[in-house]
């Protein structure tokens, strides 16, 4: 190591120490001091304005993963919905009760996956950038009701992952359409965006590693300064920043189990889920070799007579090259 890069990466961990040092203090689930740009055009959909609307016509909303309470105390302005938030860190439980409190929303400790509530309890299930289970939510949710969620994409800034430890999550754009079509929910909408965003500093970057772990749960910037300072000059822009590749999907689904008679057709051999009307088809995976035996209707009897002939060949050999064993 040089003089000269050891001199940097000393500048650096001290011009990084305030980021950090805030990122220890972090509460609550706003970014508005984050100093990023959009370099590509903005996400197509209002997840706040979708919420909103559908809001106002409800009688009990649940929000999973509500942080502070920041965006479902906006969601419900102007709404009278009984509402119900979950925040499973116990940091940010107590700080959404007390913004919610005023708006008549009460705030439970909870696994947004393993829900405390009794089944057909909400009209509408709110899930901004929280992990959820598809079974566990058409369970609560009312006959009628509607699920709006807006997730990250599973492979979220994939440039980093040439420079530091990166989880790669599921494809909870298509598992998670699969998951409550099974649960007997259609899909209204299902969209994809991507874009990218310029960080304006190496610290605007870091802070969000630190407070949004677990993509990097192994990261530590002075451990990892080394590859900071590679990103930085890997993935710097023109114009100053750190350029990466936003991914989001928004779902928004409704429950069909108060409308007798609605089927999903599954097309074995497309791999598709259709809704009635055809205008929805969700992909769906399947081993290869189960496929062609679910088509051709194969059990272990029946693969074993595709290969009658070889095995009266096999038995055929084995009576002259082994008569003693068949007496």
């Amino acid at each position: 190591m040089t003089a000269a890069s050891d001199g940097r990466r000393s500048r650096t961990l001290t011009e990084l120490q305030p980021y950090i040092e805030r990122a220890r203090a972090f509460s609550g689930w706003t970014f508005s001091d984050v100093r990023v740009r959009h370099l590509d055009a903005p996400i197509p959909w209002d997840y706040e304005a979708m919420a909103r609307e559908r809001a106002k016509g409800a009688r009990s909303v649940l929000d999973l993963g509500t942080g502070g309470g920041e965006v479902l105390s906006r969601i419900l302005a102007g709404s009278d919905a009984r509402a119900v938030a979950s925040e499973e860190w116990h940091v940010n439980a107590p700080i959404a009760a007390r913004r919610l409190r005023p708006l008549g929303a009460s705030v439970v400790r909870a696994d947004s996956t393993r829900l405390p509530f009794l089944a057909s309890t909400f009209d509408l299930v709110l899930d901004r950038h929280e992990a959820l289970e598809p079974a566990e939510v058409a369970r609560v949710l009312a006959p009628g009701g509607a699920v709006i969620t807006q997730q990250c994409g599973p492979d979220d800034w994939p440039e980093l992952a040439r420079f530091l430890h990166k989880v790669q999550f599921d494809d909870h754009f298509n598992s998670y359409q699969r998951g409550f079509a099974a649960a007997g929910l259609t899909i209204d909408d299902a969209r994809w965006h991507e874009g990218r965003v310029a960080f304006e500093t190496l610290g605007d970057l870091v802070y969000m590693l630190l407070v949004a772990p677990w993509s990097f749960p192994d990261f530590d910037p002075r451990r990892d300064i080394d590859a900071l300072l590679a990103l930085e000059d890997a993935l710097g822009a023109p114009g100053g920043g750190i350029v990466l590749t936003e991914m989001r999907i928004d779902h928004l689904f409704n429950e069909v189990n108060a409308f007798p008679g609605y089927r999903l057709t599954i097309d074995l051999q497309q791999q598709l889920v259709l809704t009635p009307d055809g205008a929805t088809q969700i992909a769906f995976d399947v081993d290869a070799h189960r496929k062609q035996c679910l088509l051709n209707g194969y059990d272990d009897i029946g693969l074993s007579l595709l290969k009658a002939d070889k095995i009266r060949a096999f038995e055929a050999r084995r009576r002259t090259e082994q008569p003693w064993l068949f007496g």
